[in-house]
């Protein structure tokens, strides 16, 4: 079994051994940080850092990690060139492949014996062709027009060995995006789908091997990344409602001043879980098949922005950024139920009422399914419901609404699947939960404040004293003057 430490001491010092230079290192040498990636033929083999003293080579690399690593057997470090890692020896394809190594992106023109490393030095020792292309990354595009080229330094040899250094275009090389697979065209050249079209940081991978089996390019790091900055674009929330349920729920970035419309057909275009009629004419009439009048009625698919029902097409509506857009089917009308949690605590009931389709009046929504962490009850005529005491618990419970109008299409707009409503806690002042309300919980605050314990959420909710919405030193003078009795 190899050591698993990373620091090489003075006892070790006389086994990094190379075939040209340090033999030995004193104790005292000062010591470096240097990272070393093997790449395989199909996979990484190692990818850490190393402590290592001041002077060594790359082959002394090498064999520390080779020491150290259950991952790695190398062969051929001692004798300046390495011949076999972890049984992939080189010529195994038949030509010129082997192993190979840079050292910051660049490749050595002396054996891995005869480079002495210096401190942040980044090794990758890797099998290839010869030559094995190094794929360099030009982003100048992606943020624009989604575009990622690659090209690389290539040596050509004239008749007596002279070489000419040019740049060219890696073309037919596999990049995976994302985990979502891609072909370089002639100029090198991916140009990424819509649905990987997005700001933030993603993975990049790159893969290319020559007829006969010998990777032709150097993979990237695993942990290799580019970041999309894309401009003059908004997030907007997207959920879609069927008759019986949730279509799709996601966060889609789209061209600033979009209309609904438009947010729907992107949704459409780069969704595999939804297939949207009308979109583009400015009135959805089918998703999934699902046809407006369905049931027989006035019944189709509708659409509220932020819990509102726009008077206009979903062509007409233009987006701002972070706006919460529900199409849904329902008949007409369909309610957008409202629901008051203002009792659910001290009495377990919920109100559910919803906006009038014309005017200004609140109307109980009466004779609804609910559903409080799915155990059914259905609203009175006033829309109240009763939670179960045992279900009082303190925490965020789910919450789901369904109610059917007589032709059979939805009532009311159901809430998404993760909508949760708060339970608080009945127990006033008594921070540390043993019954009484005394010093002891001037304590528990105090304690809680100089970070020497943790407590439960429910504790810090109990512990805001003055209820301010933090906890504070002001919570702790609250208790002691509720203790004198000078307060209530």
């Amino acid at each position: 079994m190899k050591t698993t430490a990373k620091f090489i001491s003075a006892s070790l010092a006389t086994l990094l051994v190379s075939a040209s230079a340090v033999t030995a290192f004193a104790a005292e040498t000062k010591d470096i940080t240097v990272s070393l990636r093997i790449e395989g033929v199909n996979s990484c083999v190692l990818y850490d850092n190393y402590q290592i003293p001041q002077g060594s080579t790359a082959a002394d690399l090498i064999q520390y990690a080779d020491k150290l690593s259950d991952d790695v057997t190398v062969t051929g470090a001692e004798n300046n060139y390495i011949t076999d890692v972890n049984g992939e020896t080189a010529g195994k394809f038949g030509g010129w492949d082997g192993w190979q190594y840079i050292v910051n992106s660049v490749s050595p023109n002396v054996g891995v014996g005869d480079y002495t490393l210096s401190d942040n030095d980044t090794v990758v020792l890797y099998y290839g062709d010869f030559p094995c292309l190094l794929p360099q990354i030009d982003t100048s595009a992606l943020n624009s027009d989604g575009k990622i080229s690659f090209n690389a330094e290539s040596t050509t040899y004239d008749s007596d060995w002279n070489p000419t250094v040019s740049t060219v275009a890696i073309a037919d090389m596999t990049v995976t995006f994302d985990g979502h697979t891609y072909t370089t065209d002639e100029n090198g050249t991916i140009t990424l789908s819509k649905a990987d079209f997005t700001s933030g940081e993603h993975s990049v991978q790159v893969e290319k091997k020559n007829s006969n089996g010998a990777p032709a390019v150097l993979r990237y790091a695993d942990d290799f990344t580019v970041n999309i900055a894309r401009e003059n674009t908004i997030n907007v929330n997207l959920r879609i409602e069927g008759p019986e349920a949730c279509y799709l729920k996601d966060t889609f970035e789209i061209a600033k001043d979009s209309n609904v419309g438009q947010l729907i057909s992107y949704a459409d275009e780069v969704s595999d879980n939804i297939e949207v009629v009308g979109a583009d004419a400015g009135y959805i009439s089918e998703v999934n098949g699902i046809a407006a009048g369905s049931f027989g009625g006035w019944d189709g698919w509708y659409y509220a922005v932020n819990s509102v029902v726009p008077n206009v097409g979903v062509s007409g509506y233009t987006l701002s950024n972070n706006d919460t857009v529900v199409l849904y089917y329902g008949e007409y009308p369909c309610y957008l139920p409202i629901a008051d949690t203002s009792l659910l605590t001290s009495e377990g009931k919920i109100t559910f009422t919803a906006n009038a389709t014309f005017g200004d009046a609140v109307l109980p929504i009466d004779n609804m399914t609910v559903y409080f962490d799915g155990k059914e009850y259905t609203t009175d005529y006033n829309g109240v419901v009763v939670i179960d005491k045992d279900q009082l618990t303190f925490g965020s419970h789910s919450l789901q609404v369904e109610k059917y109008g007589y032709s059979g299409a939805p009532a009311v707009l159901r809430y998404a699947d993760d909508y949760t409503v708060f339970v608080d806690t009945k127990i006033v002042n008594d921070v540390n939960l043993d019954g009484n309300v005394d010093i002891n919980d001037v304590t528990a605050i105090q304690t809680y404040l100089s970070n020497y314990n943790n407590i439960s959420e429910e504790q810090v909710r109990i512990a805001d004293v003055n209820k301010d919405g933090k906890v504070d030193v002001n919570d702790v003078t609250a208790l002691q003057t509720i203790l004198s009795g000078e307060t209530e």
